[in-house]
């Protein structure tokens, strides 16, 4: 009883704080539809909202919260940043959240305000995908927001030796 008990006060927790920092989503018609906590994996969580165009699901991996978008007629998740990327023609990159991962609100914070700002945008991506799906699977194919991260955040290091 005792990891029920744990299990539902995190992701109630979770809900407060995605509500709080997320409110111009619930305000825009969006739903939380799933909530799924696995403990047994370093307390992993994640959670899926849906509005009638697109999804959106948070997590949380091994101390860092991340956030996917998806098609509601498939099931294909990308990443914010391969999003944003696509939808400001490649003039944006967002990296790596730099701060200290065990400040979850600062975290939430950061997502919601890049979302915010881009949520036209990814609106209208989403409300016809099909247009833009080969185009973002490229993307994420071509991994090259793995590659916009070794390449910040490798020339950093250099720079700091």
């Amino acid at each position: 009883m005792k990891n029920t008990t744990e299990n539902s006060s995190r992701l109630s927790k979770t809900e407060e704080k995605i509500n709080l920092h997320f409110e111009y989503l619930f305000q825009r018609g969006f739903i939380i539809t799933s909530r799924e906590y696995r403990p047994e994996y370093m307390g992993y969580w994640k959670i899926t909202l849906l509005s009638s165009n697109y999804a959106i699901e948070i997590d949380y991996d091994r101390g860092e919260i991340g956030m996917a978008i998806g098609s509601i007629k498939m099931d294909k998740w990308i990443g914010l940043a391969t999003v944003v990327y696509y939808v400001t023609n490649g003039n944006e990159f967002i990296g790596l959240f730099e701060g200290d991962l065990r400040d979850e609100d600062a975290q939430f914070s950061r997502l919601a305000k890049i979302l915010k700002i881009h949520i036209e945008k990814i609106t209208e991506v989403f409300q016809d995908f099909k247009k833009h799906e080969s185009s973002l699977l490229l993307l994420v194919s071509g991994k090259i927001i793995d590659k916009l991260i070794i390449e910040k955040y490798s020339n950093r290091n250099k720079s700091q030796m």
